[in-house]
């Protein structure tokens, strides 16, 4: 059953909303999920998410006695809802040559002709979206478009992390592993190499 999250916020300046960020989450550790975050113009806000709605008095009078009347404090219900399809709604697929990285939300809006990677976002691995990831697709979809690499077998082995992509991407004529970390400079070395490993 969907319920309705509660919130307290507060803005204030950066020092300040620390300190109430750190007050909140001690004084309501057991009901309340605090967050603090920029929101423009050197302001920030302060976040407490509740479940049931909270003490509302309890709130003000500590963010009076840490704030001193220089913080701006407001309460807000937010509807309940379903949160994971409201992220993968915002999630496109990323388009790279040939290929075409997406979710299962997205499987039925895969065009003909493409080579489909579905990959669920998750911790480990992600929604694709980074530049490194299309860039290293866009690589391999001319490597494997060169007339030097049809019918060649190519074995890139650059790490781990995007490399899923690649692995997937390459529907075992190459493998390849990009770490998120890898830079754009290594990654066109590695590629260089590959093609020579693919060259007569």
């Amino acid at each position: 059953m969907n319920l309705p999250t509660h919130l307290a916020r507060v803005a204030a300046d950066a020092a300040l909303a620390r300190r109430l960020g750190d007050a909140l989450a001690e004084r309501f550790a057991a009901d309340a999920a605090v967050a603090i975050f920029e929101i423009a113009d050197g302001r920030w806000m302060v976040e407490a998410h509740f479940t049931a709605a909270p003490d509302r008095a309890a709130i003000r009078r500590l963010v009076q006695a840490v704030g001193g009347g220089r913080a701006v404090l407001t309460f807000a219900t937010v509807a309940p809802r379903d949160w994971l399809k409201a992220s993968l709604a915002g999630l496109a697929p990323v388009a790279a040559g040939r290929f075409l990285v997406h979710g299962a939300h997205d499987r039925a809006a895969v065009g003909p002709n493409r080579l489909s990677i579905e990959i669920e976002a998750g911790l480990a691995f992600g929604t694709g979206h980074h530049a490194t990831t299309r860039g290293c697709l866009l690589a391999l979809d001319r490597l494997m478009s060169s007339r030097r690499a049809r019918g060649r077998h190519a074995v890139l082995d650059l790490g781990t992390g995007s490399g899923v992509l690649a692995i997937a991407a390459a529907r075992g004529r190459s493998s390849a592993n990009v770490p998120p970390s890898t830079s754009v400079s290594m990654i066109r070395r590695k590629l260089a190499m590959a093609r020579r490993c693919v060259s007569p």
